[in-house]
Order: structure tokens, then C-alpha cells, then sequence
């Protein structure tokens, strides 16, 4: 995991020391760390660390990241692919992506619709969030190989 991946990940969540929840109504604290239902009593009545909030994202980032490995075994993704990936099944959860149109142009080799794919992840709550239209342009970009630069740029224009 990449410096870069962990920066873009902490514009794209923020960081929120209180648990609140996000658009789609689930419990979220730190950057963006889903509280599971064995987690309310830690998290529920007190702030995290920014440094706590850093290790949860390492450790969730971590385990999307592990996902995408396995699900991308042998297709020869590039670093910044599999980020990428990594980043929006973070965003929508594992199971929506594995068993998305975006892996199967993945599998099939056909990256440039694969990039497009993720413009299509743009809904929470059912309505389109500029935020998530800001980051799955990050993202496509991402998988695509742009340089850091660029992908900071776009976060800021």
C-alpha cells in the first residue's frame, strides 16, 4: 500500500473523531471506518485519536486491498490498478465490487472500460453525491496510471 493511496483515501473519507452517520445511514468513525455491531460499545461515547483513525484505515485499506489480490490473482494488475479497486470496494463494500461489470472488464484485460466502470459508483442513499462523483473521477484516473500530481490536482479543482 502506497503512501498516495493512503493520502487520497484520507481526503476522500476526512476524518471525523465522533462516530456519525454517513449518507447511506451506517455508523462510520475516523476515516471512514464502518462500525460493525461488536464495535458500538468502543467506538459509541467517545473520540478517536487521529492516530487511532490512522490505523483502522491501514487495517481496513489493508484487508480490501488483500480482497483484490485474491479476486485479481494471476491478471498481472499494476500497483495503482488494484488501489484503485481497493479504494472503491473501501467506499461500497467487497462483495459489490467482486461481483461487479468493473471486474469483469478487469478479467477480461479491458482496462479502459474498466476505468469507465467507475463512474457508474456515483449513488448513496440512492441519490448522486458530488463527492462521489469527485472521487470516482480520482479513481478512474488512478487506475489508469496518472501521476500523483494530477490526481491532487483534481481533488482540489
Amino acid at each position: 500500500m502506497t503512501d498516495l493511496a493512503i493520502s487520497l483515501l484520507k481526503v476522500f473519507e476526512g476524518f471525523r473523531s465522533k462516530p456519525y452517520l454517513d449518507v447511506a445511514g451506517f455508523g462510520t468513525v475516523g476515516f471512514g471506518h464502518l462500525i460493525r455491531p461488536e464495535e458500538r460499545a468502543t467506538y459509541i461515547g467517545r473520540e478517536l485519536t487521529r492516530h487511532e483513525a490512522e490505523l483502522l484505515l491501514l487495517s481496513d485499506f489493508g484487508k480490501h486491498l488483500s480482497e483484490v489480490a485474491t479476486w485479481t490473482s494471476g491478471l498481472g494488475l499494476q500497483a495503482h490498478e488494484q488501489e484503485a479497486i481497493g479504494s472503491l470496494a473501501f467506499n461500497i463494500g467487497g462483495p459489490k465490487i467482486q461481483a461487479s461489470t468493473l471486474m469483469v472488464h478487469v478479467k477480461r484485460g479491458n482496462r479502459l472500460d474498466a476505468a469507465a466502470e467507475f463512474l457508474e459508483w456515483r449513488k448513496a442513499g440512492g441519490m448522486v453525491q458530488p463527492g462521489l462523483v469527485r472521487r470516482r473521477h480520482v479513481e478512474c484516473c488512478w487506475f489508469l496510471g496518472a501521476p500523483a500530481a494530477t490526481l491532487h490536482y483534481l481533488l482540489e479543482a
